[in-house]
Order: structure tokens, then sequence, then C-alpha cells
């Protein structure tokens, strides 16, 4: 053999073992191997992951399958599944390394590790999982295209062709969702908060709309805002779950407030909401189902749920309490008082009917009774009105204005400046056939004003 030939074999050999020993070069076959393979699926008790963080543990009971590094709560059984499945479908792929000296390269020194367990906790199966392998997506960067892995007790380093996502937060394999409800389903709702006025909403039927109680005739309903609040419970959800008598929630729990929605089928939905406390940014609150004259499907949903739900509260983010807990002040307003221009001192009339309630001591009056009283009485009218007693009705049994109350309080028109001030601007704010929803205060006493002209 002449020396030329030789320094080629020497240098294609040389090559051939540097390509070898080298981490960037993918020299061997895809070896196509299911990275499970020895898992009995059947003898599966448990299985764990841990990040360098964190750890996720579920195991399987009677009851299924639990999260147990979350009190032993009951894992959403559709994400678990669908979690097993891919990782026993999950295959070797393509042999890029070996040797420790280059796991910290592929992120594989501490890595994610997967643990499957039997029944008496012995370890069936592992892999640690590393970086994921970064491939250039054009004009938007880089993004992941395979994952580096290894088998806990081996050396060898494997490119997984598709990235696996493993799960390392316990809140991540439970349904964080409750019951959903939409709105048409509603009959009535109620807010009862600390320190707030109670805010209900009801209708008869499900073609009617939900509607708040005790609007006055000077307030109006800010639309936009009663409708979000009525599609609340459409696909609500919670972030975490404790125990009932955990420390955290019992100290939430200490002052509650609470909210409850009726359904047209019978469905009684009990919120109690928790206080933040300290540096817990939730709201530990719980959930509990009744039911009015329900069917035996319904009897059925709300005792299922109460059992889950026993011995649990669920967080509520700060700005998923406040969606619940709607103050009167988010779902009304003041309307919108029309602009009144300065009448000028001829050319306009008013026209008006009223009833005076005078009392002791107020001007021209011989009444004997008291202030407070004549108010009370005031108000009481304001309440018939409301129910639809006539305006002349009341005024010919109650007025004090003798000169009027036979004519049922009407008197007639006037002109800018004819009247005490207070009676004028109260006039002169309603629209025609409306009367005042308050009491108007004069020096003649307390007068409820109907608008004629």
């Amino acid at each position: 053999m002449s020396l030329k030939n030789a320094l080629v074999g020497i240098i294609a050999i040389g090559g051939l073992i540097l390509m070898m020993n080298s981490p960037e070069k993918k020299i061997t076959n895809n070896i196509n191997k299911y990275v499970f393979e020895s898992l009995d699926t059947d003898a599966l008790k448990e299985f764990s992951i841990q990040s360098k963080d964190n750890t996720v543990t579920l195991s399987k009971s009677a009851e299924g399958w639990l999260v147990a590094s979350l009190d032993n709560f009951k894992a959403d059984e559709e994400v678990l599944f669908a979690f097993l499945n891919k990782a026993l479908a999950l295959k070797t792929g393509v042999r890029v390394s070996s040797g420790k000296s280059h796991f910290a390269k592929f992120g594989l020194e501490t890595g994610t590790l997967l643990e499957f367990k039997s029944g008496d906790s012995k370890v069936m199966s592992s892999a640690v999982f590393g970086d994921n392998r970064m491939s250039k997506s054009g004009m938007f960067g880089s993004s992941p295209n395979g994952q580096y892995m290894r088998s806990q007790n081996d050396e060898v380093i494997y490119l997984l062709k598709d990235a696996v996502s493993l799960k390392t937060s316990s809140e991540d394999w439970i349904s964080k969702k409750l019951p959903s409800v939409k709105e048409s389903e509603i009959q009535a709702m109620l807010v009862k908060a600390d320190g707030m006025k109670s805010v209900s909403l009801t209708r008869l039927s499900t073609t009617d709309q939900l509607e708040i109680q005790g609007v006055e005739p000077e307030e109006e309903v800010k639309t936009q805002e009663l409708t979000q609040f009525t599609k609340v419970l459409e696909n609500f959800s919670f972030a975490s779950v404790a125990k009932l008598s955990s420390e955290k929630v019992t100290k939430s729990q200490t002052v509650v407030d609470n909210f409850e929605v009726r359904t047209f089928d019978g469905l009684v939905y009990n919120f109690t909401i928790g206080k933040k406390i300290g540096q817990d940014p939730h709201h530990w609150s719980t959930l509990k189902l009744s039911h009015v004259n329900g069917s035996k499907e319904i009897q059925d949903k709300v005792n299922l749920f109460n059992k889950q739900w026993a011995d649990w509260a669920f967080a509520l983010p700060a700005y998923s309490a406040t969606s619940l807990l709607k103050k009167r002040s988010d779902l009304i307003k003041k309307k919108e008082l029309p602009v009144v221009e300065k009448p000028q001192e001829s050319g306009i009339e008013y026209g008006a009917k009223h009833i005076l309630l005078a009392y002791k001591g107020a001007t021209r009056s011989s009444q004997t009774r008291s202030k407070e009283d004549a108010l009370k009485l005031a108000n009481e009218l304001v309440a018939s009105l409301k129910k639809g007693d006539a305006f002349e009705d009341l005024a010919k049994k109650h007025s004090d204005d003798v000169s009027n109350k036979a004519k049922g309080g009407d008197l007639g028109t006037f002109g800018p400046k004819m009247m005490v001030p207070a009676f004028e601007t109260a006039t002169s704010l309603l629209k025609v056939g409306d009367y005042t929803a308050k009491p108007v205060e004069t020096p003649f006493g307390y007068h409820l004003i109907k608008r004629t002209k």
C-alpha cells in the first residue's frame, strides 16, 4: 500500500471516530423503541413528574386517579388519560450522544424526571426529559423541533421527534370548572355582601328579562354590566383547591359573602365567598347545591356534586370574586337629568297637580301632625302611586291644600317665579304626566307633584 493511500485511510477512520464522539452529529440509525416499553400498565398505581422546582404525584385508588400532591383531590381523567396515552406511545427517536459529560449540554443533568410506579412504590419505568431542540422558523425566530431525553439509569441521549408537555403544577391535573349555568336557565340571582345593600334579580318566565329589584324612577340599569353579570356562571372556573379544614381556608371563611342563583328547573347554587387574608391572593370559597322540587335527575346531580365537594374549598382570584359580588352601584346609575334651560320671564307656563302634607309649624298650616309623620305619610303615598293608585284620588283624600283638594290637587297653570323655588324647580324637571319620585319640601310642608303641562 502506498503512503498516500495509508494516510487517506487513517484520516477517514479518524474522522469517523470524531463524528461518533461528537454530540452534534446524529450518526446512528433511529432505534425506534418505545421509551416505556417495559411498563406494565395493569400494575401501574402511581406516577410522578419532578422538575427542579416542583413535584407532582398522581395515584390510583378505588375512586379513580387522585392528585396526591394536592391532598388527593380527584384528577381530571380526560387530561390524565390523554397524557398517559401520549407517554406510552413515545419512541426513542434518534440517538445523538452518550455519556454523563454531555448531559448538561442537552438539559439532562437535572431535567424533568417522569417515573411510573407499582402499588408497592417500586419504580417500573422512568425517563429524564431535557431541553427542546430549537429550529429556525423564518422571520419569526425559532420554535421547538423535538426534545432530548434519556432513560433514568442510562447514559444514552436520544432526540424525540416531538416535544413532550410535562405538567409540573398540581392544579394542571384537575378540572377547575364549576357547573356552568346559562343565563337562559336563571330564575333569580341574589348577592348578600358584607357591608353592602343586597342586590336581587328575578323574573317569572324564561321569556322575561332578569330585572333588578328596587330600581327607583330616577335610576336606570347599566345594561351592558347587567348582561355580563347574568352570564357570569357560564364556564366559570377557579384557581386551586384546599381542604376545608386547612388554615388558609378557615381564616378566609371567618367573614363571608353570599351569592345565590336559582334556576327554573329547581336547582339552587349557594356560594360562600371568603376574604383575602395576608399575602394569599385568593378568596377561598365553597359551593353547595340544593333543589326546590327538583326532578330525580336534579336530585342525583345535587347529591353527586355535594359529595365530591363536601370537604373542599376552591380558590377564586380577586377578579373572579368581584364578578360574583356585584354592588348595586355596579349595575344601577342615576338617570342623566335633561338639561333645563333657564326659563324666560314670560312666554312659559307650567301645569301641575299636587298633594300637600303639612305639619305643625309649617307656613299657613293648621295641622297637628309632626314633620316626621308628614314625611312618612308622603312616602307611603309615593308607594301607592307606584302601585298604580290615581294621583287625583290620593289628593282628594289626603291633601291639606283645601283650595284645590276637591279638584284632585289641580293648580291649573302658572309661570316662572309664581311658586316657591323648590316647587317650581321640581315641576320643571318633570315630563308631562310624570310625578316626583320623592316628596318635595317647601315652607308649606311636603308636596307630591304631577306635571300636567
